[in-house]
C-alpha cells in the first residue's frame, strides 16, 4: 500500500494499493519491496520498487514537484534488470531483490541483491546508476555496475547515499562485506550524471560485527527475523555548524552487554557509523557507538536501525525493540552534536506495545526490512523515523514518528541593547547552549529560516547572518523615525518553529532630546520676575536680572537632567537681550571631569532678544554627570565699560535649553 500524510497525520489524496500505483509498468504482476526518498534538489518525490517475475524488472516512479495530489502526481518507469547495459551478463535471467534506493545531485542509485532464475542461490550484489537529468526530462539512461559485490566477496546489500550537496560531482555506493566480518566496502562513482566510471573496492574496517540472533518478544511463541548483519539504510548528511559532510550507516548483530560484537553476547544490538573526509582515497571511520541493553536478564534486542543526523549535528537512531518483557515496539537513542565521540544516550521506548505478534507458527516469524530515519527538508533540524511494531493482535504496522530538535539556545545579550529612532544598525545576539539547545539557520533552499522580531511596531529585521554558531547570531534593523521609544522584547524563533522571547532587552531612545532646566538660580544681580517655565520656549516671558551701579556683574545657573546614559551630540541653546549693549555675556558649562565651568561661547549683548546655539563638538560626556546625569550651565553678563555713573541696567532670558543625543 502506498499512503500519503500531512506532517499533522492527515491521509493525503494519494492512499491505493502500491500494485495500482504501479499498473502502467509492472506488466500485470505483483509489487514487492518499495521504497522512497524525497531529493531537495529537484524538489521531486522518487519511489522504487520491482515486480515479480523472473526475470524482473526495476520500478521507478517520480514525482512532478514536492506536493503529491494522487498517483497522477507520478511519472513512471520501468526497466528489465538484466537488459541495460552489454546484454548478456552475469544477472541474464536472475532476480532483483532487495532494492535500496538513493539519491544526489546527479543520479538516481537503485543497489539489488541479484539471484539465479531458479531463485535459489544468492549470485551478488549490482548498482544501477540511473541518470537524474534524464529522469527530469522524461527519458530513462541506465548504467550498471554488475557484480560489485559477489556471494563472497565485496559489498552486500549496498545503499546509494542521499545527498543535498548540489554541488557534488561524486556518487557514493556503501554496504558490509559479503564474506568478511568488521568490514565495509565503499564504492565512489565519478561523473554519475554523464557516463559513471567506478572506483575500486574501497574497505573500512569497523569494530566487532557479527551475525545477529533471531529476536525474542513478549507474548511471540516464534522469534521475529533479524535477517543478517546488513546495512539497513546509508545517508550523507550535511553537519552545517561543524563544515562536516558524511555517511552515516546502521545495522544490527549479536552484541555482549559491553555492547561487544560477540556470537554469545545474548542479545540484539544496533551499531551506527559515520565516515568522513569523503574525498580521501580511503575515506576513515570518524566514529561508531552501539545501541544495546547492559542488562544482565531479560534484556531488550534493538534491531533494524537507521541513523539520521540533523544540520546541528544531532542523531537519531529509531530501531524495532522487544524482549522477554517486551512486545515488538519502537526504540530510538540520540547523541547530540557536542557529545563525545562514539557515545549515545539511553536507549528509550518511543512507541511502546500492548499486543503480541504470532503471524507464523514454525520456524522465524518475517520482520522488517526496512528501516528509515530522514532530515526534514523544511528547516533541516527535525528528524522523522519510520519503524515497525506490533500495533494490534498478530499485525504489524510502520509508525512514523516527529523527532523535535532541541530548543533554542537561551538569550544572554542583545549587542549593542540600545539605538536611536531612525537608526539602521547590526545587533549580535548571544546565547547560552546546554544539552544541545541552540540557534540555527539552515541556509538558502529551506523553507524554514532563523527569524527574530521585536515586540510594538517600527523595529524592521532587515536580516538574519548566522555563522554557525549556535551560541550567536546578528540581525541589520532599521528603526523608523516615529518608532516609540522604551523598552521592547525579542522573540528569537528557530526554523522548526519552538522559539523563545527576552522580555524588555532592547531600548529605542530618542533620536534627540530638548532638556528644559529642572532649576535655576541667580547668582549675581536681583531676581526681577519671571519663572522657571519662562525659560523653557521663545515666548517673549522672561526671567530677568537686575544690576544696580553697585552690581558689575549679573548671573544665573541653570540646572537640567540629561535622559540618555550616554551622550552622542550635546548642544545649549540660549535665548536673551538687555537694556544695554555693552555686555559681554559668557556662556559656560561645567565641567564634571574637572570640577570646574569651561567657558563655551561669549558675545555681546544686544537690546533685541538674540538666539544663539552652541555645539560640544567633541567629549560630550564630560559636560554630563555620571550616574545622576546632571547638566550645569551659567550665564555671565559684564559691562565693558565703567559703571559709577549708571543707575542701574536689566538681563531678560527668554530660553536656555540642551539638546542631548545618546
Amino acid at each position: 500500500w502506498i499512503r500519503v500524510f500531512s506532517k499533522a497525520g492527515a491521509v493525503g489524496g494519494l492512499n491505493m494499493n502500491v500494485d495500482n500505483f504501479f499498473a502502467s509498468v509492472h506488466a500485470g504482476t505483483g509489487i514487492s519491496d518499495p521504497k522512497c526518498t524525497f531529493d531537495p534538489i529537484s524538489g521531486r518525490w522518487f519511489v522504487v520498487a520491482i515486480n515479480l517475475t523472473t526475470p524482473n524488472r526495476c520500478l521507478i516512479a517520480m514525482s512532478s514537484g514536492a506536493t503529491i495530489t494522487n498517483s497522477s502526481s507520478f511519472t513512471f518507469f520501468q526497466f528489465q534488470q538484466d537488459l541495460v547495459g552489454t546484454i548478456g551478463n552475469p544477472n541474464t535471467g536472475g532476480f532483483l531483490d532487495y532494492p535500496t534506493l538513493g539519491v544526489d545531485s546527479n543520479a538516481v542509485y537503485v543497489g539489488g541483491s541479484m539471484f539465479n532464475s531458479a531463485l535459489t542461490a544468492y549470485v551478488g550484489n549490482t548498482l544501477f546508476v540511473i541518470r537524474k537529468s534524464a529522469l527530469l526530462a522524461n527519458s530513462l539512461v541506465v548504467t550498471p555496475a554488475r557484480s560489485i559485490g559477489t556471494n563472497a566477496t565485496g559489498v552486500y546489500v549496498g545503499h546509494g547515499c542521499d545527498n543535498w550537496n548540489a554541488a557534488e560531482t561524486t556518487g557514493y555506493y556503501i554496504g558490509v562485506d559479503a564474506g568478511v566480518f568488521s568490514l565495509l566496502v565503499l564504492h565512489k562513482i565519478t561523473t554519475p550524471g554523464a557516463t559513471p566510471s567506478f572506483s575500486s573496492a574501497i574497505n573500512i574496517t569497523v569494530p566487532v560485527t557479527v551475525f545477529p540472533q533471531v529476536q525474542n518478544a513478549l507474548g511471540s511463541t516464534r522469534p521475529l527475523d533479524a535477517l543478517d548483519d546488513r546495512l539497513f539504510a546509508a545517508k550523507i548528511f550535511f553537519d552545517k555548524n561543524s563544515g562536516r559532510r558524511s555517511i552515516w550507516a546502521a545495522h544490527n548483530f549479536e552484541v555482549t552487554s559491553g555492547g561487544v560484537g560477540n556470537t554469545a553476547g545474548n542479545r540484539n544490538g544496533s551499531r551506527w557509523y559515520e565516515i568522513d573526509n569523503l574525498t580521501l582515497a580511503t575515506p576513515p571511520l570518524r566514529q561508531s557507538g552501539t545501541m544495546f541493553d547492559p542488562a544482565a536478564t531479560n534484556m531488550r534486542g534493538y534491531w533494524m536501525p537507521s541513523i539520521g543526523t540533523s544540520m546541528q549535528g544531532h542523531s537519531i537512531l529509531g530501531t524495532s525493540a522487544a524482549g522477554a518483557l517486551l512486545q515488538a515496539s519502537v526504540g530510538y537513542t540520540t547523541r547530540l552534536a557536542g557529545d563525545a565521540l562514539g557515545s549515545t544516550l539511553t536507549p528509550a521506548l518511543a512507541i511502546t506495545s500492548s499486543t503480541n505478534y504470532n503471524v507464523q507458527t514454525s520456524g522465524t516469524q518475517r520482520w522488517g526490512d526496512y528501516s528509515n530515519t530522514v532530515l526534514d527538508p523544511h528547516d533541516g533540524m527535525t528528524m522523522w523515523t519510520f519503524q515497525e511494531y506490533c500495533n494490534a493482535t498478530n499485525s504489524w504496522a510502520i509508525r512514523v514518528i516527529q523527532m523535535t530538535a532541541p530548543a533554542p539556545a537561551a538569550f544572554a545579550s542583545i549587542l549593542p541593547n540600545n539605538a536611536n529612532q531612525g537608526a539602521t544598525l547590526n545587533v549580535v545576539v548571544n546565547g547560552t547552549t546546554a544539552g544541545g539547545t541552540g540557534f540555527f539557520d539552515p541556509g538558502n533552499g529551506f523553507n524554514g529560516r532563523l527569524a527574530a522580531s521585536f515586540s510594538g511596531a517600527g523595529i524592521t529585521v532587515n536580516t538574519v547572518t548566522y555563522a554557525n554558531n549556535p551560541a550567536q547570531f546578528t540581525l541589520n534593523i532599521t528603526i523608523a523615525p516615529g518608532a516609540a521609544t522604551g523598552l521592547r522584547n525579542l522573540t528569537i524563533t528557530n526554523p522548526d518553529g519552538q522559539f523563545i522571547t527576552a522580555n524588555n532587552v532592547f531600548t529605542v531612545n530618542a533620536s534627540s532630546a530638548v532638556v528644559n532646566p529642572g532649576s535655576y538660580a541667580i547668582t549675581a544681580g536681583l531676581d526681577f520676575g519671571g519663572v522657571l517655565g519662562d525659560l523653557f520656549t521663545s515666548n517673549n516671558s522672561y526671567v530677568f536680572i537686575l544690576n544696580d551701579e553697585f552690581d558689575s556683574i549679573g548671573e544665573m545657573v541653570v540646572f537640567g537632567t540629561s535622559p540618555f546614559a550616554t551622550t552622542s551630540a550635546l548642544s545649549f541653546t540660549i535665548e536673551t537681550g538687555a537694556s544695554r549693549n555693552d555686555l559681554t555675556e559668557f556662556t559656560h558649562m561645567f565641567n564634571y571631569t574637572t570640577g570646574l565651568y569651561e567657558l563655551v561661547n561669549s558675545r555681546v549683548s544686544t537690546f533685541a532678544d538674540s538666539t544663539f546655539n552652541i555645539v560640544i563638538p567633541t567629549n560630550h560626556s564630560r559636560f554630563v554627570q555620571a550616574g545622576p546625569r546632571e547638566m550645569r550651565s551659567r550665564l555671565r553678563w559684564v559691562p565693558q565699560n565703567d559703571v559709577s555713573d549708571i543707575d542701574g541696567w536689566t538681563e531678560k532670558i527668554d530660553r536656555t535649553v540642551w539638546t542631548v543625543a545618546p
